[in-house]
């Protein structure tokens, strides 16, 4: 199943990054729900005509966002 990124992520199991606009790849119905509750990943599958317009490899250099801190005393 192929499932749009909609909010960057790491793989735990593969260690890729993934960021909104990728396509996500597998078969693991478990990891899938898991994703998506976490709002990670869309609700929908994506059809072969969306597949084509997505990213369809992750970036090996892509990063998460940078958390901002919070300063001391707030």
């Amino acid at each position: 199943m192929k499932l749009k990124v909609i909010k960057a992520f790491i793989d735990r199991y593969t260690g890729k990054p993934y960021n909104p606009g990728y396509v996500y790849e597998t078969d693991d119905i478990e990891r899938i729900q898991q994703l998506q509750e976490a709002g990670y990943l869309e609700r929908v599958p994506l059809l072969s005509s969306e597949v084509e317009e997505a990213v369809k490899t992750p970036d090996e250099n892509a990063r998460l966002p940078k958390r901002r801190s919070k300063k001391r005393g707030e």
